[in-house]
């Protein structure tokens, strides 16, 4: 077999490859090619090269892209749902605080009991890893007056202290920093 081997060998490195052919005619998957190379005026068949070890570095890179690509959907997935709890958390908050609003009463009292309904209906709510949703009273809840325009044929909005008696009300969420309710404090 050696003595073969070596022929083979001197043959790659002194013949032309004259056409590649199935090993087998009768084989249904994966086709393997061999050589015929003419040296001397005479057909030899030479056995391509091993490739045993190509399989181990492909294995590895698919399967490096295989967790990457599963990694990042999983964070994707994680980040649509956090944004569809959060827009819920922020849109029970507003109806509550919108429920709160009345122009027959002082409009300090609204105030307080639109912001306080807000944030209890907020913190019920859990948004991505947190329990509920902390809203900063004085941020993040703002009250307003949506008054008509005939001029302009379009709604005025205008919001602050100024704008009474309220009859609109803004909440924001946001999850990028954490306010603490005891303190006051981001």
């Amino acid at each position: 077999q050696t003595e073969q081997a070596t022929q083979q060998r001197a043959a790659v490195s002194n013949g032309r490859v004259i056409e590649q052919r199935p090993k087998s005619p009768f084989r249904c998957k994966g086709i393997e090619m061999m050589q015929i190379i003419e040296i001397n005026g005479s057909e030899h068949p030479v056995k391509s090269g091993s490739r045993r070890g190509n399989i181990i570095l492909l294995s590895a890179f698919v399967l490096t892209m295989a967790f990457a690509f599963a990694a990042f959907s999983i964070d994707i997935g994680y980040l649509s749902v956090t944004k569809g709890q959060l827009q819920s958390a922020v849109d029970a908050a507003t109806l509550a605080a919108a429920m709160e609003l009345n122009p027959n009463i002082d409009q300090t009292a609204v105030e307080t009991n639109v912001k306080n309904a807000a944030s209890e209906v907020a913190g019920l709510n859990a948004v991505g890893n947190h329990s509920g949703l902390l809203l900063d009273p004085s941020i993040d809840i703002e009250l307003g007056r949506r008054d008509w325009n005939a001029a302009n044929s379009a709604f005025v909005f205008s919001f602050g202290p100024k704008a009474v008696p309220y009859n609109i009300v803004r909440v924001t969420g946001r999850l990028d920093d954490v306010w603490n309710p005891v303190t006051g404090q981001v």
